[in-house]
């Protein structure tokens, strides 16, 4: 099974989640894009080969198997009630002690 279908089916056990604004802009904006490159290519304007654009659509296939990997992986950690939870605050005060230790 590929991560898109374990992410698919993890989803349908949270039907009841409803997909949020920023991913239907993503969405449409990855849609906008490839639209874009497909009219460059019909007219013969795009700057890249076709395997460059076979190469970047590889390395964007295994960028989103990565992140699809990672989201199952933060859900399920999430569900172990022994997982510790931050406030925005805490989370960007732990950032910023860090720099400023790599920075001293």
């Amino acid at each position: 099974m590929t991560a898109r279908e374990q992410l698919t089916e993890h989803e349908k056990g949270n039907a009841q989640e409803k997909p949020n604004a920023k991913t239907s802009a993503l969405k449409g904006f990855k849609e906008n894009i490839t639209a874009m490159q497909n009219d460059a290519i019909k007219n013969g304007t795009a700057d890249m080969s076709m395997d460059d654009i076979d190469k970047i659509s590889a390395e964007e296939n295994e960028y989103e198997k990565y992140i699809i990997e990672k989201l199952l992986e933060s859900k399920e950690r999430a569900k172990d009630p022994n997982t510790k939870r931050y406030t925005h605050n805490e989370v960007w005060e732990r950032i910023m002690a860090r720099r400023k230790q790599k920075n001293v």
